[in-house]
């Protein structure tokens, strides 16, 4: 299981070689979940929040979703549960408000409605 921040600001590169470390791995199952330095994770704030913040140079653009697709040799939780040799766990990148990361919620009615 790995919670959060496996890339320094979500590249291509970074979840590319994050993906190829998990694939070495000898376990059954591998469980990850988003965290604030992800960004390219956050699909709904990306281009309006991050791309410009993390990655304006990058040649060409950087696609969120194509960049999220790299990570394959694992399950992805994000805001949604898995059962796992009977346990259930539930995996969300969603956190308070700090410095205008990834995933952040602003307040209790938002948090409700995340989790």
């Amino acid at each position: 299981l790995h919670a959060g921040d496996f890339t320094n600001s979500g590249s291509p590169q970074e979840v590319k070689a994050f993906n190829d470390w998990l694939a070495a791995l000898p376990h059954e199952h591998k469980i990850v979940i988003a965290g604030n330095h992800d960004v390219t994770f956050d699909l709904e704030n990306y281009d309006k929040k991050f791309r410009k913040r993390f990655h304006a140079s990058s040649k060409p653009p950087i696609d969120a979703k194509e960049t999220k697709a790299l990570l394959k040799d694992c399950t992805y939780l994000e805001n949604e549960s898995v059962t796992v040799h009977g346990y259930k766990i539930y995996g969300s990148p969603n956190t308070p408000e700090f410095h205008g990361w990834a995933f952040m919620y602003q307040n209790k009615e938002q948090m409700k409605k995340l989790w």
